[in-house]
């Protein structure tokens, strides 16, 4: 289904800013855990992250940026970054998040390709 939608950078940005409110009304509070890296991964960087490190990982061989993340998302608790502790990421988002939002959520990921 994500394949058929484009993502709006600008909108994925303000729903993981919590500026703008989710399909479903939600407002989500992912800067609050990653913005600082303390008690996630640092939003900047992602994509480079994701290219340098995880995709070179063998359980990850196979998949793309867009599955990687999507599943990161949705299934939180499969995939721990090791220097953080387990469980942090709420599994609450299958409910919370609409395909169009996870599109912009992608596309403002996608565009984190710098590390600080």
């Amino acid at each position: 289904m994500l394949a058929t939608l484009s993502g709006d950078p600008l909108r994925g940005q303000l729903l993981y800013d919590g500026e703008e409110p989710t399909a479903s009304g939600d407002v989500l509070g992912c800067m609050g855990c990653h913005a600082g890296g303390q008690v996630a991964p640092l939003t900047e960087g992602t994509w480079t992250r994701w290219d340098e490190e995880r995709s070179r990982e063998e359980r990850f061989a196979t998949y793309s940026f867009e599955q990687y993340a999507v599943e990161s998302i949705l299934l939180p608790w499969d995939y721990f970054v090791e220097t953080y502790p387990q469980f942090t990421m709420p599994d609450f988002y299958p409910e919370q998040l609409s395909y169009q939002d996870l599109a912009d959520l992608l596309a403002y990921l996608e565009s984190q390709d710098q590390l600080p």
